[in-house]
């Protein structure tokens, strides 16, 4: 045989033996490609297994520490140790846990929204006794013994719903779906009472409100009682830092048997420190914003004539025009300003006297 005939051959031979390898790689490489597909298919199933899982037992987990919560609530004493378990019912509405990936879509995160405050509005009436805040005005000034624990719940409620589960405050998922605005239960419940006014001005139409904006208007009543419940109990925490009452007596404020029936009460704003001024001036100024928005929104928002009778009984310091005022020092006498300037937001003043509510 020839030596080019052999060698014509033996590349032959190797063109056809290359070719059975390279089918054989893309066959294998076909099977890869399809394993790979099946496995990412796979992971995928069982992330979305996951994500369900997490949601199902997120949600029960949340109605349980809610549900755990309120006993706590009931149980306590006390209506700081009420406040600190009603801040753990806030928290643990699910909603407040969204946190906008795969399934924790918009529309789920309005049905959550939508959930937490028919149950809150429930969770109101059962413990007022199936009766509305209206007709029962909840107060710090309460001294039936009956009517105490009742009340002193529904007191703590009040005070612990501007609070905020740590997932929001601080990656804040919530932002993403046009909440802003901010996602507290209080914060939640002012937007929704302007939204609504916007709907009966007739400036939106009603299938823009959300099912959890209808869920608030459905009950308006309740919650438009809930926040003048919590303005009233914002001016008590702010007279209990104010006024010269011992101990004893400030814990029975708290605990909603303080008698109505003193006949002066001595502001106490120079000699508390710094820390009790600003704190008496933060609740003012806090009571203030929220009779400014319900006034602004066109609702009512009524100052409890105890609250009302207690403050025009206070002896306030002396002011800028006093001649006295001159020996106060430079940092009291802007302390001193300070506090009028916040008294002056909420009351008509003469002197150093609260005559009756600004205007």
């Amino acid at each position: 045989m020839k030596k080019s005939h052999f060698a014509f051959l033996l590349v032959l031979s190797f063109l056809f033996a290359s070719c059975d390898k390279l089918n054989d790689m893309s066959d294998n490489a076909v099977k890869a490609s399809e394993n790979s597909g099946r496995a990412a298919d796979a992971a995928s199933e069982s992330r979305d297994e996951i994500a369900q899982g997490r949601i199902m037992s997120r949600a029960g987990a949340a109605k349980e520490a809610r549900g755990k919560a309120l006993e706590r609530m009931k149980a306590a004493k006390s209506l700081e140790g009420k406040v600190i378990e009603a801040t753990t019912y806030y928290k643990a509405f699910e909603y407040l846990l969204w946190t906008g990936q795969r399934y924790d879509s918009k529309e789920y995160l309005y049905e959550l929204m939508e959930d937490a405050f028919n149950e809150l509005y429930r969770t109101l009436r059962e413990l007022n006794d199936e009766k509305s805040l209206a007709d029962t005005g909840p107060t710090a000034f309460r001294i039936l013994a009956k009517r105490k624990d009742r009340d002193r719940n529904i007191l703590a409620l009040s005070l612990a719903m501007h609070k905020v589960h740590g997932l929001q405050s601080t990656k804040n998922p919530m932002a993403s779906a046009d909440f802003e605005e901010g996602t507290s239960p209080l914060d939640i419940i002012k937007s929704s009472l302007a939204k609504i006014k916007k709907y009966e001005n007739g400036i939106i139409d009603y299938h823009e409100l959300r099912n959890y904006e209808v869920a608030i208007y459905e009950n308006i009543g309740e919650f438009i009682s809930l926040v003048n419940t919590r303005y009233n109990m914002i001016l008590t925490l702010a007279l209990s830092e104010l006024t010269n009452i011992d101990e004893s007596k400030k814990e029975a404020l708290l605990s909603l048997a303080l008698p109505t029936s003193w006949k002066k009460l001595n502001s106490e704003y120079l000699s508390i420190n710094d820390a009790q001024k600003r704190a008496a001036n933060r609740y003012l100024n806090s009571a203030f914003d929220l009779k400014k928005f319900m006034l602004e929104n066109e609702y009512e928002v009524v100052m409890d004539k105890r609250v009302r009778k207690i403050f025009k009984k206070l002896v306030n310091p002396v002011r800028s025009d006093d001649r006295s005022f001159s020996a106060l020092s430079a940092r009291d006498q802007d302390s001193v300003a300070e506090h009028y300037e916040t008294l002056g937001k909420l009351f008509e003043l003469d002197g150093t006297r609260i005559v009756g509510e600004a205007k």
